[in-house]
């Protein structure tokens, strides 16, 4: 009976297991393609669609952007992706006090719509709310190190249904932190 036992366990744990390697495997990102940009300064790399601009800025910051075929430019954006990542010193009061301040910010010109809540990137643990000023932005917080923060802001209204929601998560998902 004790030997029966073991081999039931010994089959549920090599199912459990194999099953979990091969869940991680298919929910890998594999971006063939696509391009990688890599900023020192702000610490970060991440991938992006090759018919996506990306730029590292003087400013502690860097822009992917992609417009669609119904922008126009100069306007507002209602149909492409903008995400943009910056690195910022907390200042006084730590990482909740640098979220009251964006929050506080950000009802000085429209509304949150999305309370703060916790969330992750890839496995980088963090805080996010969606802002609607001119459109729906959601902005992580994801903290780096004791003194610094980075903020990573994104805006991917589409009008054609052409699924940009899903390539941000699919950019989202190669996110790596440089220390």
């Amino acid at each position: 009976m004790k030997k029966k036992n073991l081999i039931i366990i010994g089959l549920i744990l090599i199912a459990f297991v194999g099953g979990w390697g091969w869940r991680t495997y298919q929910n890998w990102p594999i971006h063939e393609g696509w391009q990688t940009l890599k900023d020192e300064e702000v610490g970060f790399s991440m991938q992006y669609p090759p018919e996506m601009q990306a730029r590292n800025n003087s400013n502690k910051s860097a822009t992917f952007y992609y417009l669609g075929a119904t922008q126009s430019t100069g306007t507002e954006l209602y149909d492409g992706i903008n995400v943009t990542i910056i690195q910022d010193d907390l200042g006084d009061g730590g990482m909740s006090k640098y979220i009251e301040r964006s929050i506080e910010q950000t009802k000085s010109i429209g509304s949150v719509s999305k309370p703060l809540a916790p969330t992750s990137i890839n496995g980088i643990s963090g805080f996010s709310y969606t802002a609607h000023t001119l459109g729906e932005y959601e902005i992580f917080f994801m903290p780096k190190g004791k003194d610094k923060v980075m903020v990573i802001t994104y805006i991917a209204p589409d009008p054609k249904n052409n699924g940009y929601q899903k390539t941000v998560e699919d950019m989202f998902s190669t996110l790596k932190i440089l220390r």
